[in-house]
């Protein structure tokens, strides 16, 4: 079976079983080890978690996030990562994902819309700091060739009921949203046909093992 690669923050641990179960017996589906927050954090760790994972240069497709981490804002600071300093690390991950999985069909999903007014001053996100990385993280990956699975376009216009939190979707509907689009987008790189996956039950909930659904 081919293998699919996930990486990336909450968002994806909220996804990542979902997906797998669709895929069960179809393809062998991996992801990073628990939370990868920021970008700076994932270019420190590619490294780290193939050394440990083993995935493998012969990966059909890498599908990976982040960004909301990098736009966090303290007592109305300004976010913690500038967005050309997260432009700067975007391109490098880009160098190493190709150097780490050379074979892969590298897919970047853009980083998910918030509840800005559900913040309080100490801790926020806005959504025009998320709108202007994830058009930074555009321009870059596609100069590299990588696709763009774009779910903040996705996501929102969606009700506010698809949210389980000022951040996150892990609610039935959002989770089927969300796992969705992520299958729609790397089935072609696996060579599965999307329209015959058995979609999970997405009103149960399954916890990844990594249980950091977080901040």
């Amino acid at each position: 079976m081919k293998k699919l690669y996930l990486i990336g923050d909450s968002i994806r641990i909220g996804y990542c079983e979902y997906v797998k179960a669709a895929l069960k017996g179809k393809a062998d589906v991996h992801w990073n080890e628990g939370n990868a927050r920021f970008a700076e954090y994932v270019l420190y760790s590619i490294g780290d978690w193939e050394h440990k994972q083993r995935i493998g240069e012969d990966t059909a497709c890498v599908h990976w996030n982040t960004g909301l981490h990098d736009v966090v804002r303290t007592m109305d600071e300004d976010p913690l990562t500038p967005t050309e300093i997260y432009g700067y690390y975007i391109d490098r991950i880009c160098q190493r994902l190709k150097k780490y999985y050379p074979n892969a069909v590298q897919i970047f999903a853009t980083s998910t819309p918030v509840q800005e007014e559900l913040y309080d001053y100490w801790f926020s996100r806005k959504n025009s700091d998320i709108d202007a990385i994830n058009a930074e993280a555009v321009r870059i990956v596609k100069k590299y060739g990588m696709e763009v699975n774009d779910l903040n376009t996705l996501l929102r216009n969606q009700p506010k009921e698809i949210y389980s939190d000022k951040t996150h979707f892990n609610t039935p509907a959002a989770r089927e949203i969300i796992t969705k689009a992520v299958l729609k987008a790397v089935c072609p790189a696996l060579g599965i046909d999307y329209d015959e996956l058995e979609m999970p039950d997405f009103s149960k909930e399954i916890i990844s093992d990594e249980k950091e659904i977080l901040k």
